[in-house]
């Protein structure tokens, strides 16, 4: 008798999950570097200056990874400081004058990556500044002027060996200053005081306005001749006064801007007599110009000063 075996082979397919060619989002590559934009050494000038940064990270095979987070650091912030402290951009300001590094920085799998440049801050002589802005003294009034070094944006050096301003005056009989800028008024007038000082190789230097009226209440005088005025341009204070004598012939004295207490001395195209005395006071700091109109060209002009 014959036996006849029969085997059957069941053979199972399994079925596999998906793979990365399926349509899904491939894993971001990991992040190698971080670069620095400008790369180059930053230098600075003046205090508060400002510079901007940016930084980019690659991946292992070269690509640019735009979703990792980028941590800025100065190592002095007495130096220069970084602000935001997060981001792919940051802005660095000069604080003082030195040296020091900022640092980009980024977390791997394997610990972190950065970049560095160096800063360096060095304040350069731009100008010399006075205080205050206007000076005006009475006769044997002082000021006391101070002045400083300072670089482009106004921030006084803070460098050793700065030196102290140099101060003189234009003309010593109106007012005089002494080596450390005490203004001392004399006589009636005007006179500049300049504060100059050499550092680092640059000369620099700036100017003031003084002006010295005698005291308030005090009277000037203003003649006339046939067609101007004599000593027609004067500087006073306010509550001085100024005394018309018209002479030769017949004139008006018509205000325009800032006008005395009292007003005109006669009227638009009307003259008063020779021998005419008219005291005008002036209460309001300021311009006031003055013409007369019977005499082309005839015009004069009283300042008032505080």
């Amino acid at each position: 008798m014959n036996k006849v075996c029969v085997i059957s082979i069941v053979l199972v397919a399994a079925a596999c999950g998906g793979s990365d060619g399926d349509g899904g989002t491939p894993p971001q590559e990991e992040a190698a570097s971080v670069t620095i934009s400008p790369g180059t050494a930053a230098t600075f000038a003046s205090l508060g200056q400002t510079a901007g940064l940016t930084a980019q990270v690659r991946g292992g095979n070269g690509g640019v990874l735009n979703n990792v987070t980028i941590s800025w650091t100065t190592l002095s912030a007495s130096v220069a400081s970084v602000s935001p402290a997060n981001g792919s951009a940051t802005t660095v300001t000069s604080t003082g004058n030195g040296n020091t590094k900022i640092i980009a920085t980024i977390a791997t799998s394997n610990g972190s990556r950065s970049d560095t440049i160096d800063v360096a801050v060095q304040q350069v002589f731009a100008a010399v500044l006075i205080s205050p802005a206007a000076v005006n003294l009475q006769a044997n009034g002082t000021q006391q002027l101070t002045a400083s070094l300072v670089d482009a944006r106004n921030v006084a050096l803070a460098l050793p060996g700065v030196p102290a301003p140099t101060f003189t005056s234009s003309n010593t009989a109106v007012a005089d200053v002494s080596p450390t800028g005490l203004v001392t008024a004399k006589t009636n007038g005007n006179a500049t005081i300049t504060a100059s000082a050499t550092f680092g190789g640059v000369t620099q230097s700036a100017v003031r306005s003084v002006v010295v009226a005698t005291s308030a209440g005090a009277i000037f005088d203003v003649g006339t001749t046939a067609n101007r005025f004599v000593n027609g341009d004067r500087t006073i204070r306010v509550g001085d006064q100024i005394r018309f004598t018209i002479q030769v012939t017949l004139h008006n004295v018509l205000f325009g801007s800032n006008p005395p207490v009292e007003g005109n001395v006669g009227s638009v195209g009307v003259g008063v007599p020779v021998g005419t005395v008219a005291i005008r006071t002036f209460n309001t700091a300021g311009v006031s110009n003055y013409q007369c109109d019977i005499h082309s060209g005839m015009t004069g002009t009283i300042t008032v000063n505080p």
